[in-house]
């Protein structure tokens, strides 16, 4: 009788808290499972976006000659079609009236006298050639005394230049 009343009273209490506890136990390891999950992905997340925000800020200095105070003035190509290209006397960095065009006598990077000018065999601050992936190819300068000169005939930038000419696009920049 006495194991009758245990049994009754006593073995439910007991099995029921046994089984809570096992709920228990078993949402909090779920919950650490959950946590330490979240705290990777965050660290992940983290991660990602820093090499995101790196590759981003290599490629923006790589292909933006503006960000360095830089202005486009047009393509050094031979095709006088091309819009761009400074061999359209059309265009807008071919005219000679242009103050964007290295064929403009009388402007800022034409002018034998111009500081900037591609024109001037005295600069050092000439517009900049960069090829389609944003490399650094020399300066376009009349000057054969400038090492970045592609006119230069010992300057490494010569090679480069040469190098690179007729395979892609090459962008021509001058200063702001």
């Amino acid at each position: 009788m006495i194991w009758k009343e245990f049994d009754r009273r006593v073995v439910p209490k007991i099995s029921s808290q046994y089984r809570s506890s096992q709920k228990a136990a078993k949402e909090k390891a779920i919950k650490k499972e959950r946590d330490n999950f979240a705290s990777q992905m965050k660290r992940a997340h983290k991660q990602t976006v820093q090499k995101m925000a790196t590759l981003l800020a290599q490629q923006l200095v790589k292909l933006s000659p503006a960000l360095k105070g830089l202005v486009y003035i047009g393509n050094l190509n031979t095709n006088q079609f091309d819009p761009d290209s400074v061999h359209n006397k059309f265009g807008t960095y071919g005219n000679p009236y242009s103050s964007l065009s290295i064929n403009n006598e009388y402007g800022q990077y034409g002018s034998p006298y111009s500081l900037y000018s591609a024109n001037n065999p005295h600069t050092l601050q000439a517009p900049r050639l960069y090829d389609s992936s944003g490399n650094f190819l020399g300066r376009l300068s009349a000057n054969k005394f400038d090492i970045y000169s592609v006119t230069n005939p010992g300057s490494i930038y010569r090679a480069k230049f040469l190098n690179a000419y007729g395979v892609g696009v090459i962008k021509i920049y001058g200063e702001l």
